[in-house]
Formats: structure tokens, sequence, C-alpha cells
């Protein structure tokens, strides 16, 4: 009868052991959020900041075209995460996404739509929900044949300084083809059991300055891309070098 007893022990601290175990995480979530900024404090459509040349920056719409999103594990995997989707700065971006454990090492994120989505294609094509489509993309396509507007930054400002007569205008809106830009941030992060949040950072006061190139809005303040190009070349080299990823 001890026999017995032991035995029936054995197999129920066994059954125990494995039975509480913890099952091997085979995935998790990464959490991304894309956000703009000024000077490091959230960029807040309507609002007014100050430039490089102190003068008023009334923001008054900020919207941008991202695509072809993906995380590089550290085999080298490219994991897929999203295809296109439009970023209006009113209102807070924020996606998850599930991936396979294990360690990555950069987040690509291009600016714009790709080329096969972007001219001679027609928005009415797309369902209502889709960011290309007449719907989502309304005020962010020109024509079937020419394209998506990629990135449309616009506002008030006032020449002279004073902010109290913000008079004159600001527009850039970017697209075409050659304006596609690809980035590869190099970044570590795990994804497992815990929730990994990563942070895109469009840091907007940089889009009119860097150690390049400064923009003065008094001489160059609108470009719909075609009707200024070298306006449209200068606006976008400054607003590629302008967006970072955090964790």
């Amino acid at each position: 009868m001890k026999f017995s007893t032991s035995i029936f022990t054995l197999c129920i601290a066994a059954l125990s052991f494995f039975g509480c175990k913890d099952a091997e995480v085979t995935e998790g979530t990464l959490q991304m959020n894309i956000a703009a900024k000024w000077n490091g404090t959230p960029l807040v459509i309507g609002e007014t900041y100050t430039d490089v040349m102190d003068r008023p920056i009334l923001v008054e719409q900020f919207r941008t075209y991202v695509s072809n999103i993906k995380a590089i594990h550290e085999d080298g995997t490219e994991h897929h995460l999203q295809a296109v989707d439009q970023v209006n700065f009113n209102d807070a971006w924020s996606t998850n996404y599930w991936l396979p454990a294990g360690n990555y090492t950069a987040l690509k994120i291009a600016v714009g739509v790709p080329n096969d989505y972007n001219t001679d294609v027609d928005p009415a094509g797309y369902p209502n929900d889709h960011p290309l489509s007449v719907f989502g993309a309304e005020g962010m396509f020109w024509t079937w044949n020419s394209g998506y507007i990629f990135t449309k930054f616009e506002g008030k400002t006032a020449f002279d300084g004073d902010e109290t007569n913000m008079t004159d205008s600001y527009a850039f809106h970017v697209g075409t083809d050659q304006f596609y830009q690809e980035h590869t941030f190099a970044i570590n992060f795990e994804i497992g059991e815990s929730m990994e949040e990563l942070n895109v950072i469009f840091n907007a006061e940089q889009f009119l300055f860097n150690a390049d190139d400064t923009i003065d809005l008094a001489e160059d303040n609108i470009t719909h891309t075609m009707d200024n190009m070298p306006l449209a070349e200068r606006f976008m080299a400054l607003y590629n070098d302008a967006i970072t990823v955090t964790q």
C-alpha cells in the first residue's frame, strides 16, 4: 500500500511540475506610434510656434503617407507590418503588430506612396476605408494619372515677425515618384512576453532648418511640387532628415 501511494505521489508531482512549466513565448506585440514634435514638445495643429528666423509659424495642417513598414530580425529576416497608411497629425496614430518572438535590430519605413500604387491608379477602385481611396485620400490626391500628395504641411506666418497679424501663407504639397523615400533606422528591440514600443517622430521645426539649409518663408513659401520643384526638393531633403525613431 505504501508503494502504491508513493508511486501515486510521484506521478502527481511530475504532472504538477510539467503542467506548471511556462509555455515558450513564440510571438509578441510591437506597438508603433507616429507623432510630430516641435523642439521636443508635441506638435498641436492650430498652435503657433517660432522658426529659426524668429517668425511665428501657425501649423494648420500636417498629413503624410507612410508605407512599406517592416521590422528587421537579427537574422536579417524582414517582417512586413503595413503596406501604406496616411497619418493625419490632427489625431494620435498608434497601431499594434504581432511579430515572432526574438531580437530585432532595425525598423524600415518609407515616406510616400510606392510607385506601383501612385500614378495611373484610380482611387475609386479602393473601398472607402482604404487610405488610398477617394474618401481616405481626400485632400491628398491630385488626379488619377498624377498621383498622391505624399506630404502636406501648411499654415500661416508673418513675414515681418508680427504674431498678431499672421496673414502670410506657406504650403508645402509634395508628391511624385521621385520623392518616395525609404528609411532604415538601426534600433534594437525585443519581441516577447512584454509589449515593445517604438515611436516614429517627425521633428517639424527641422522641416525648415538644419545645418545644411534654411528655408526663409519670406522668400520660399509655396510649392505644389511641379510648380516649384527646387523648393519641393529642398523641403523634402529637410523633411526626411527630420524623422527619428525612439523607444
